[in-house]
């Protein structure tokens, strides 16, 4: 019979089943230091405004205030996030945008911690090893990717998704299925592709663990009825805009047009599995080797466990397999030898591919690898046989392991620090030219911004004509998108033809665009003086 492990990773024999016996102290402590674990990592890793949240969170503000930034192309477009905007955005009618981004990652981050914990705490009780699986699962997010999938950083849709998704999962596997559908509906409520992924590889695990077998699938279908009511009346509110951006009344031409520029322009670095580099897929094979040999040692060591824990244990690895499954099928259908214009079948590929196939393998592989080890590290550590003898020993080596990790992880080298992606003066001068924007320019006004516009409306306050990272969701917004981006990319080619920018060529400007003011850069010779200058950047009025 094993023997028990200290307090700092708890004990394999513990059933989960008694874990709402916790003290309430103990479970508000070990909730606050996983907080505080993605709380520091957010906000050391990736200050605001983080690479997404100008563009989250002034969608977010325009949907609260129609008229702040009115004629902001993308600002008007779609709102596919709506619960995001709706349960987030009102915060920017008291504060200014960086406080309310600062709130949403508090309460964001909160309800991943909680996630975390219902999560990891089913397979690993205790909240110590929790803890360790949390900065072992940060560390390797740190690391690698596969197709771009992050959630601990910036404030976005998919944290809050993820974070109720995770709980949901752990409420299923605490035998409160009600209460599950409710947070995965949640889930779906706040980012709809992340939440369906979830529930997707949950039904996948449901009909292979019961081998397809009437028998076994249809009184688990009728004890899924009350859950699935929840679920669908709960996700509505996001899977609703959701829908109408994807069943929008385009004509088919146009909706193929749209989904091809996101698949193979705007989104290729996610949607593409071409564009992934070979280490990465290396990468995550290792990882899911190592997954299913820790699943075979734990069920070759563990033959005495609970059944709640072994439920735990086969659910985990049977969502991170259903993962590798859509990712699977994701490469098949993305596999080419072609240019994609050249594609055998390419309306019902793309159409497949704008679906993210490979986003829940991306996260969920890592997320359960790490409660997974975590889990391995406990059951060697109590069939250790000097076990009794160290107790104080593991207890260290748990608070070693947690903090190595999360420094380690914390200190790699990460794009977000710098998410402008400029150098110090260039940013200094790009942030010199927004704050002159917003201070000798009209409310109402439109400016035609360089390529690389980093947070312009978030800093400027201001309306752009078009940006490359604000792209719509909607076929017809993808496609005046691209046509604005084409526009300019064309006027600054034809207009420095002569080599010199003259008021004829920023008057074709002004009359396309109906924008009062040009941002342009300090290359390049133009005629005519600019109304405000530093060493990276001019501004021209087109009036």
């Amino acid at each position: 019979m094993s023997q028990t492990l200290p307090v700092s990773l708890n004990t394999a024999s513990i059933p989960v089943a008694n874990d709402h016996t916790s003290r309430l102290p103990g479970w508000l402590v070990g909730i606050l230091a996983l907080w505080l674990m993605l709380l520091v990592w957010s906000f050391v890793r990736t200050p605001i405004p983080a690479v997404n949240e100008p563009h989250y969170m002034t969608k977010a503000r325009h949907f609260w205030n129609p008229e702040w930034c009115d004629r902001d192309f993308f600002l008007s477009s779609s709102n596919p996030h709506l619960f995001y905007y709706v349960t987030v955005g009102w915060l920017t009618n008291f504060c200014s945008l960086h406080m309310a981004t600062l709130i949403s990652r508090l309460f964001g981050l909160l309800i991943f911690a909680i996630g975390w914990s219902k999560l990891a705490r089913s397979l690993v009780p205790g909240f110590a090893a929790a803890h360790l699986a949390m900065a072992l699962f940060l560390l390797l997010q740190a690391s690698v990717n596969f197709s771009g999938e992050w959630v601990i950083g910036g404030i976005e849709s998919k944290v809050f998704s993820y974070g109720f998704g995770f709980w949901g999962i752990g409420s299923l596997l605490r035998k409160q299925p009600v209460w599950a559908g409710i947070l995965l509906g949640l889930s779906i409520a706040y980012h709809p592709l992340v939440g369906l992924w979830l529930v997707l590889g949950l039904i996948f695990y449901a009909l292979f663990a019961n081998r397809f077998q009437h028998s076994k699938l249809i009184p688990l279908a009728r004890h899924s009825i009350l859950p699935a009511i929840c679920l669908f009346i709960t996700s509505l509110p996001g899977l609703w805009p959701a829908l109408m951006v994807i069943l929008d009344d385009a004509p088919a031409a146009t909706k193929f047009a749209g989904d091809y520029l996101q698949v193979y322009q705007r989104l290729k670095h996610h949607l593409d599995p071409m564009e992934f580099e070979w280490w990465r897929y290396a990468a995550y094979a290792v990882m899911t080797v190592a997954l299913l040999l820790s699943y075979r040692f734990l069920s070759i060591r563990n033959q005495n466990e609970s059944l709640e824990s072994r439920t735990a244990l086969r659910l985990l690895v049977g969502i991170s397999l259903a993962a590798l499954l859509f990712a699977f099928v994701g490469v098949l259908v993305g596999l080419r030898f072609v240019e994609p214009a050249q594609m055998l079948g390419l309306t019902w590929r793309v159409k497949l591919l704008k679906f993210y196939p490979f986003r829940l393998y991306d996260l969920i592989l890592p997320a359960v690898l790490a409660i997974v080890l975590t889990r391995v590290l406990i059951v060697w550590l109590t069939n250790s046989e000097q076990d009794s003898l160290n107790l104080k020993r593991q207890s260290y080596l748990n608070f070693s392991l947690t903090i190595s990790l999360f420094v380690v992880g914390i200190t790699l080298p990460f794009g977000d620090r710098n998410s402008s992606r400029m150098p110090t003066q260039m940013r200094q001068d790009w942030l010199a030219a927004c704050h002159w924007i917003e201070q000798n320019t009209a409310e109402d006004a439109l400016i035609v911004t360089p390529r690389h516009s980093w947070a312009f409306k978030w800093f400027a306050q201001r309306a752009e004509y078009v940006s490359y990272k604000d792209c719509p969701q909607e076929s017809a917004g993808i496609l005046e998108w691209n046509r604005r981006l084409t526009y300019k990319y064309n006027w600054s080619v034809e207009s420095y033809t002569d080599e010199i920018i003259d008021e004829q060529d920023l008057a074709r400007l002004a009359q396309e665009t109906q924008a009062e003011y040009l941002i342009a850069t300090d290359t390049g010779t133009v005629s005519v003086d600019p109304i405000f200058v530093n060493s990276s950047y001019r501004i021209f009025s087109l009036k």
